[in-house]
């Protein structure tokens, strides 16, 4: 069993009232528990305090994962839920806010979803996701993961009222093959398939299919290994 405990605190000087200060607080943590081949994780944090604005937030967010190891083979399972609001103003705000940019680590490699909450529009967002990692002898690796974006609330926007519902889904696809000691290949490949909610929120055509894909060589050889030994002094040989 494992336990972490995070609180930040975040503070803007008011752009309309001297000698003030906001401050925006982020508490929550992880207990997670490791076993030979499972383990099963809850991260959860609650925002409060004030926004940059001045206006009132009281949010919060949620990630429960399992992870299952066997034979090389690790599937995981998990979703992510951000809590939203059906308007862009009130006086108390209920859009979680990912700091520091943490939603790029879970969210897809498309960063559908990276700025939190203008890419939302504040309605939140929920995230089912299904990992799957294999691992082909030593030099092979293989993953796959696939998202289900939700939007939890009504979103409203420059086009209109987005309701509630799924945005698409979306499958990455990464493969590591090592070549030698200080040669690796890394590929990969990344889709949507949107719907027309998605397409209203981000101003896009959900006849088109969006892709992304790379190819990356890293290559660290060890050009030249220089070592000294340092002669030992007559009274520092040993006996």
């Amino acid at each position: 069993w494992s336990f972490n405990l995070i609180n930040a605190v975040d503070g803007w000087d008011s752009q309309s009232v001297s000698n003030t200060t906001y401050l925006r607080g982020t508490s929550g943590g992880k207990i997670q528990y490791s076993g030979k081949k499972f383990s099963a994780l809850i991260r959860a944090y609650y925002q409060y305090g004030q926004l940059a604005t001045g206006q009132k937030i009281n949010a919060y967010y949620a990630q429960p994962e399992l992870r299952l190891d066997f034979r090389g083979n690790q599937i995981c399972l998990g979703t992510e839920y951000l809590s939203g609001e059906n308007t862009t103003y009130s006086e108390l705000s209920r859009a979680f806010v990912p700091l520091y940019g943490v939603a790029f680590r879970f969210m897809g490699n498309l960063n559908y979803f990276t700025r939190f909450p203008s890419d939302v529009n504040h309605g939140g967002l929920l995230n089912p996701y299904l990992s799957l990692r294999h691992k082909f002898k030593k030099n092979w690796r293989l993953q796959s993961d696939i998202h289900a974006f939700i939007l939890p609330e009504d979103m409203h926007g420059f086009s209109g009222m987005t309701s509630a519902g799924y945005l698409g889904t979306e499958l990455d696809i990464k493969a590591r093959f090592k070549l030698n000691s200080f040669t690796t290949l890394d590929a990969g490949v990344a889709g949507m398939i949107p719907t027309q909610k998605m397409e209203a929120m981000k101003f896009g055509n959900s006849n088109q299919l969006p892709f992304w894909s790379f190819v990356m060589v890293t290559f660290k050889p060890n050009l030249f290994h220089f070592e000294q030994a340092i002669k030992k002094l007559p009274w520092e040989e040993p006996n």
